[in-house]
């Protein structure tokens, strides 16, 4: 018999479990003491939200589905590569903006409210890794768990968009409760951002370039 589909209710109880991990991350990064620490609980919750994922049949459709742009479904028109390239283009500078804009003047009105703050690599080799493997790896974890994921099960309760883009934006922002005030309000705007860019581009390659570009400017 074919796999029955989970009901709606079972969707949000996977999804809680699916952002598990990018919740309760912050924690161990609060403890952790050396760069190396922080890093080790980056990569595994990642590779949990992946593995769930992958393990999920719904959550695996969902994000196959976000592959519309390269797979070109029948009955779906291909997003032109040359607006998708000025779209992606147009929200790396926006989330730029959203640097110099929102998130430092949050910092200097209501300073000390972060928990956390992301230590310097000291060590050449790790650096490279992690700029390379590891904002790759945290640029695909949460475009297909916030952007992906979320979609699929919002639109199951609403077809509206600005509901889906505000409240996936609250989810994805809420994962960096150990940032800070600043920090939280800047990753909401920028999820905002992110997932215009999903729907107007039908891809989810355009926010994951996205995300990691702002990731590797952010970390360099």
């Amino acid at each position: 018999m074919p796999r029955q589909a989970p009901s709606r209710s079972q969707e949000i109880a996977l999804l809680g479990l699916l952002f598990a991990p990018l919740y309760i991350n912050d924690v161990f990064y609060i403890s952790a003491e050396t760069p190396e620490q922080w890093l080790l609980a980056d990569y595994i919750s990642k590779a949990l939200v992946l593995a769930i994922v992958l393990l999920m049949p719904s959550f695996r459709e969902y994000v196959k589905q976000s592959f519309n742009w390269i797979r070109g479904d029948e009955g779906q028109s291909r997003a032109p590569i040359i607006k998708s390239a000025l779209f992606t283009l147009i929200a790396i500078v926006l989330l730029f903006a959203v640097e110099f804009v929102i998130r430092q003047p949050l910092v200097n009105l209501i300073p000390g409210t972060a928990l956390f703050t992301y230590p310097g690599v000291n060590s050449a080799p790790l650096y490279w890794i992690d700029l390379t493997f590891g904002l790759a790896l945290n640029a695909f974890a949460e475009e297909f768990s916030s952007r992906s994921v979320l979609r699929g099960v919002i639109e199951q309760f609403t077809s509206s968009s600005t509901i889906l883009t505000i409240a996936s934006s609250l989810i994805f922002a809420l994962t960096h409760w150990s940032n800070g005030v600043p920090n939280v309000v800047g990753a909401f705007v920028s999820g905002v951002i992110l997932m215009v860019l999903f729907i107007s581009t039908r891809s989810i390659i355009p926010p994951i370039i996205a995300h990691y570009a702002i990731d590797v400017w952010h970390f360099v």
